[in-house]
């Protein structure tokens, strides 16, 4: 462009908007290519691709039917309530459980002789545990 324009500055749309010699000579079949900004750019679109399909696949399950005319998502979120609600119960037995064998080895620590006692609170929590695991399963 330099040489054969004399530098002037609207005839580089002529030399690919080059106004100056290049600072190296490099010939193109020794550039190489940034591979870490082509595979980026590769990833960026493959995982666009699957953000949109797993967008279309939930507004998908959203708005089909059953047999019953109920919404797939509906019946997803009462199940979900349901599983939370169970949740919720073995925790609140769990919790039962561990003060009931709190206060039994208190009982058997302390008091000695109300060892039969401490036996039936032991076997309380345990079948009540057992019958909210039931439920769940």
């Amino acid at each position: 462009f330099y040489l054969v324009s004399g530098s002037v500055r609207k005839q580089a749309q002529h030399f690919y908007n080059c106004i100056f010699e290049p600072i190296f000579n490099i010939p193109l079949e020794q550039v190489y290519p940034p591979g870490l900004h082509i595979t980026l750019g590769i990833f960026t679109k493959i995982f666009t691709l699957l953000e949109e399909f797993c967008h279309q696949l939930d507004l998908e399950l959203a708005f089909h039917n059953n047999d019953d005319g109920q919404s797939s998502f509906c019946l997803y979120s009462q199940e979900l309530q349901k599983l939370q609600m169970y949740t919720a119960e073995i925790l609140e037995a769990k919790q039962s459980q561990q003060n009931l064998e709190e206060v039994a080895t208190y009982m058997v620590l302390n008091l000695g002789e109300s060892h039969h006692i401490t036996m039936q609170f032991m076997q309380q929590s345990a079948e009540r545990a057992q019958s909210v695991q039931q439920l769940v399963c």
